[in-house]
């Protein structure tokens, strides 16, 4: 698997765990189970933020020819589809956070996205 492929399913992984997360702790029993969902979704947010701009850097990377991917055409239309989904999944994650941290984390990850995706498509 190339360094695009992993990067961006990992991504979608990383989003969808979050999502995870967030309905956990909207269907919470206790204040404590809440805690803990909300600390495993703010850890998912901020490795997939790290991960979307490894991503975003190997694309720039590759445009300018300093990193070789081979299949390369191939490989961006199956990444440009997987942000997409990433930035889907986020969108909807977005809306029904109500902690700052996380909606600041999880709003510069679809700012990432989109930045990702903006490279990819030059």
């Amino acid at each position: 698997m190339s360094d695009l492929q992993y990067l961006s399913t990992n991504s979608v992984n990383l989003a969808s765990n979050i999502i995870s997360c967030i309905k956990g702790i909207r269907n919470s029993d206790d204040d404590h189970d809440a805690e803990v969902q909300q600390s495993m979704a703010l850890t998912f947010a901020i490795e997939l933020e790290h991960n979307l701009i490894k991503l975003d850097e190997h694309l720039i990377n590759t445009s300018y020819g300093k990193v070789s991917d081979s299949g390369c055409i191939d490989k961006a239309l199956e990444v440009g589809c997987m942000l997409g989904q990433i930035r889907s999944v986020l969108s909807c994650a977005l809306e029904g956070i109500t902690d700052s941290d996380m909606a600041g984390l999880i709003g510069g990850a679809i700012t990432i996205t989109n930045t990702a995706q903006e490279t990819l498509k030059s």
